[in-house]
């Protein structure tokens, strides 16, 4: 199975991995290639990475810390 979140640090890795991957995998932009089971698990998988990287960011110098945040998926 294919990991797709697994070398993302901080939040905004998670999200811009999760952009990369929409654009890839989503069906309506596949359609020669069913790739609903794919999207479907990097959804899975985005939303285990959500939870992981959720208070870890990363500031404009690309230092890297953890505080609670309120935002949403």
């Amino acid at each position: 199975m294919k990991r797709y979140f697994e070398n993302c640090t901080t939040l905004e890795d998670v999200k811009q991995t999760y952009k990369k991957l929409a654009r890839d995998l989503h069906p309506d932009c596949n359609p020669n290639k069913d790739t609903t089971a794919d999207f479907q698990e990097m959804q899975r998988q985005y939303e285990e990475a959500w939870k992981r990287c959720g208070s870890t960011h990363k500031n404009a110098a690309g230092e890297t810390y953890t505080k609670e945040t309120t935002e949403t998926q």
